[in-house]
């Protein structure tokens, strides 16, 4: 047995499902037509719907209280009738999102701290765990990846630190996929060459992590006069920006194939060969993209993300916010896929400013390769006080004044003339637990979300 049978094997050991099975079933999904899909979707939508009514005593009170009757309706539009969750509705009421008959699902406990680092304990369905970890494979087999066999460097934070951080299962699991992880909280120059060397020794030919800390690797490597050929590279858990992608072409020579993901509302998005945008996963979740009234905006239009897990029988998560922004796409993709697209995923809510004068700014409405990057080391723009910015800055040797004006002038035009910004030099700028990097952050959206 090799080891991309292997791989699939022991997924299909450890959710106690059939892989041949859950294969057929993504794959149709991914080639149906669009009614085909909705048909499937709504059948599953039902079922956990009913479930969760029957044994899970939030979404009772719940579902009573909007009169939504869970046996009745026939369009998955009609789950709009029910307010959308947060993070912080499921925190302040945990025992009562758990299913009563959990034990019969084999649950499967899990931590993230997220971007905002504000601790989130959500227990899964091995089933619903089997799932997201099989579209990733059969993203990583599309690229041409032969699992197993190909060593992935994994650049990422939290559970996927060092190797002496990872449980016995995470290291039986890297071994079968062929991971190489790399602590990415101390990224030194001399980190960086051994990992550089390590790689090319190797003969190592793809890469997956954080945009940020592979963004961080990519600028040493053109600092150093190095290029690094690799075959592909997986991005994912944070923002990926229009000048990270620019330079990992430039350093690393191959395509950037993009992920959303959230493991506490199951839904998934991937990349593809096209690069139109984010395929989502049909058989994960029903996501949407939502105004404030958490009604279904038009595709082309930014809204919240909401999704609801069509696995996980133990703790359903059911229109749920992970707290992320997005865009439908109204289009379809070159590819083949039928399944629909998120045009743009554009971050997280509290990583949106918004000043008095209406002026709305998140991570891609700044061109943030304008700046000069190579000396710059790193930064952070911070909204203090409603028309109040600090833009904190971590600087290389030939960094200019003239730098300065530049960049101020910059975000002056962006943000308006009635914005005050503040340049302050730091020497370091502080990852949050996951290790995740947050290049814009709203402190007074941070304060509301924490008052909810």
């Amino acid at each position: 047995m090799n080891k991309t049978d292997l791989a699939f094997s022991a997924l299909a050991f450890l959710g106690g499902e059939n892989w041949t099975h859950i294969k057929k079933n993504i794959l149709n999904c991914q080639y149906s037509d669009e009614s085909h899909i909705e048909m499937n979707q709504l059948k599953m939508l039902k079922k956990i719907l009913i479930h969760a009514y029957e044994n899970v005593p939030f979404y009772k009170n719940h579902f009573d209280a909007c009169l939504f009757n869970p046996y009745i309706f026939s369009t998955i539009q009609e789950i709009e009738k029910i307010p959308v969750i947060s993070k912080d509705d499921v925190n302040k009421n945990r025992p009562l999102f758990l299913s009563q008959s959990r034990i019969n699902y084999h649950p499967k406990i899990h931590r993230t701290g997220g971007t905002t680092g504000t601790a989130f304990e959500y227990i899964v369905d091995k089933k619903a765990w089997l799932f997201g970890h099989a579209y990733n494979l059969l993203q990583l087999k599309e690229v041409g990846v032969k699992i197993g066999k190909d060593c992935i460097v994994v650049l990422a934070g939290g559970s996927l630190s060092p190797q002496s951080g990872l449980t016995l299962s995470k290291k039986v699991w890297g071994w079968i996929m062929g991971y190489h992880y790399v602590p990415i909280t101390h990224m030194t120059d001399d980190s960086m060459l051994r990992l550089f060397q390590m790689i090319t020794e190797r003969k190592i030919h793809y890469m997956r992590g954080y945009p940020s800390a592979i963004y961080t690797f990519a600028k040493y490597l053109k600092e150093q006069e190095l290029f690094l050929p690799l075959k592909a590279i997986f991005t994912t858990a944070e923002m990926l920006y229009p000048y990270h992608r620019e330079l990992f072409r430039e350093i690393f020579q191959c395509e950037v194939f993009d992920q959303y993901g959230c493991a506490d509302g199951s839904p998934h998005a991937l990349d593809c060969e096209k690069h139109n945008g984010l395929h989502i996963s049909p058989l994960t979740s029903i996501l949407q993209v939502v105004d404030k009234h958490g009604k279904e905006v038009e595709a082309g239009v930014e809204g919240d993300i909401v999704a609801t897990s069509l696995n996980n029988y133990t703790m359903p998560l059911i229109r749920y916010a992970p707290g992320d922004r997005a865009i439908k796409s109204s289009k379809g993709c070159t590819c083949g896929k039928t399944t629909r697209l998120l045009e743009k995923v554009i971050g997280r809510v509290s990583d949106v400013i918004e000043f008095s004068n209406g002026i709305r700014l998140n991570g891609l409405s700044i061109p943030f390769e304008d700046f000069p990057g190579e000396r710059i080391k790193l930064f952070q723009l911070v909204q203090v006080e409603r028309d109040k910015l600090e833009f904190n800055v971590v600087i290389k040797n030939g960094f200019m004044p003239e730098d300065e004006e530049n960049i101020l002038t910059l975000l002056r035009y962006h943000c308006g003339k009635d914005v005050e910004i503040f340049f302050n030099y730091v020497d370091s700028i502080e990852l949050p637990s996951s290790g995740k990097m947050r290049y814009i952050i709203s402190r007074i959206n941070d304060k509301v979300h924490e008052k909810n």
